[in-house]
């Protein structure tokens, strides 16, 4: 049997102390009905989420369009830790420890910066105002070597606070390239390829969605 090393990169929600909206209501209970059931009510862009081209392209496509095997498959991890404090992550960083990525391929950029904040501070101003970010040449970079996904370990390619311009990096949806933000745990990873996964709910007409972040170390 082949040994598995299985690593959650996904950062755990608490109601009452998410920085955006989650809230849990009790629907039946065991006492009262035999079993348990809840309503969540959250915001489609909480914790660690996958955001596809319907996020600010009106006629982009939503999570219930994207095939799931975009979630899914060979990944690539692009060690920019050097860039936690610069913060500006360029085309020329991703090239220096990018060289071997394939058409195809998942990329993830770890930085490690979700180490520097506790989970409930996750997504608070302060985490967003801080956080590394992409150049327009490092997201061209990205399109031009043909990856299915990118996943980050920080708050968004933009730099914060995000401008009347809006979100000029996000071009990586003109390519049918979903983003997963705030990935955690990268760490953990020891291997420059891994297998990835992080499969949203095909909810219809969603723009985003919180997953649950997968890598496996053969």
């Amino acid at each position: 049997m082949v040994e598995m090393k299985v690593i959650d990169l996904t950062y755990p929600l608490r109601p009452g102390k998410a920085q955006r909206h989650l809230r849990i209501v009790p629907e039946n209970t065991i006492e009262l009905n035999g079993s348990n059931s809840f309503v969540v009510e959250l915001n489609n862009h909480i914790g660690t989420h996958v955001e596809c081209p319907f996020h600010n392209m009106r006629e982009g496509r939503k999570i219930d369009e994207m095939p799931p095997d975009v979630f899914v498959g060979e990944a690539v991890v692009l060690n920019l830790v050097h860039r936690v404090l610069g913060r500006e992550i360029t085309g020329r960083d991703l090239e220096e420890t990018g060289s071997d990525v394939r058409p195809g391929d998942i990329a993830l950029l770890m930085t490690r910066y979700d180490e520097l904040f506790q989970p409930e501070e996750m997504q608070s101003i302060h985490y967003q105002a801080e956080s590394p970010y992409l150049t327009l040449e490092a997201t061209e970079w990205l399109i031009s070597h043909r990856v299915k996904l990118v996943g980050i370990d920080f708050w968004s390619i933009e730099q914060y606070p995000i401008g009347p311009e809006g979100e000029p990096k996000h071009l990586l949806f003109r390519k049918d390239i979903p983003l997963i933000h705030s990935l955690t745990n990268m760490k953990e990873i020891t291997k420059k390829r891994v297998m990835f996964t992080a499969l949203p709910l095909p909810i219809e007409g969603l723009d985003s969605m919180p997953v649950r972040a997968v890598a496996f170390e053969y």
